[in-house]
């Protein structure tokens, strides 16, 4: 789509128009994410500093070990302030993950511990590049994220590998068998991923191509009282 598009491995910086982009690539710095990091980073994890220069509540745990784009909360700031497509991307991500959030509360809420695991191992499957289908995942891991004792993790992929949707359980690794998963997997996999391309769809990506001039002002449907990520 855009000239950088391949070079970041992010859908909206990559549908950001050049000009734009080009505002935040001499800031962006490419650091590790080791597993487990704590990360304690305003500008990238939350979306608290398009409010301004607040202290994030939230804590942020790095689940599976890659790389992401770092910039300091004050230099995303100001590009914000001067760039109408990032604010519309603010608002784009804003929309999806509390799309998300809501719906992995009622998910917890309605279905069986198997089914939001297979749900859980696709979202984390789509998400990580370079790993063929073996995933880095302690059962600890998959205790926190499903909220249950470690005890409950080992029975349910012992299910799953009954079910052979996990081909292989070795200690920090699962190997998943994909059409499988997606068979034990909870229909909220399914839904959740289809809201989520259809907010970060090609239609809203496209409007941050026309997202009017900012002239000091925010646009009238940005969310925020002044100025996250």
């Amino acid at each position: 789509m855009m000239e950088h598009a391949t070079r970041v491995g992010n859908r909206l910086l990559a549908a950001l128009p050049p000009a734009d982009f080009a505002l935040l690539a001499p800031y962006l710095r490419k650091v590790p994410l080791q597993h487990d990091a704590v990360l304690v980073n305003d500008g990238v994890v939350g979306l608290m500093t398009a409010l301004g220069p607040v202290r994030s509540p939230l804590t942020a745990v790095v689940r599976v070990a890659g790389t992401a784009l770092q910039i300091s909360p004050a230099r995303f700031q100001a590009t914000l302030e001067r760039s109408p497509a990032l604010a519309s991307a603010v608002q784009i991500v804003t929309r999806a993950m509390m799309t998300q959030f809501l719906h992995v509360a009622a998910c917890n809420a309605l279905h069986s511990v198997e089914a939001r695991l297979a749900r859980w191992l696709l979202h984390i499957h789509d998400r990580t590049e370079g790993s063929g289908d073996v995933l880095h995942l302690t059962q600890e891991t998959l205790s926190e994220l499903l909220g249950v004792r470690r005890t409950t993790v080992t029975h349910v992929v012992s299910a799953l590998r009954t079910s052979r949707a996990l081909k292989s359980s070795r200690r920090g690794q699962l190997e998943i068998d994909r059409p499988r998963l997606e068979v034990v997997a909870c229909e909220c996999y399914k839904v959740m991923s289809r809201r989520i391309d259809r907010i970060v769809s090609q239609d809203a990506v496209r409007r941050l191509h026309t997202a009017p001039a900012r002239n000091g002002c925010p646009p009238p449907d940005f969310p925020f009282a002044k100025t996250d990520s």
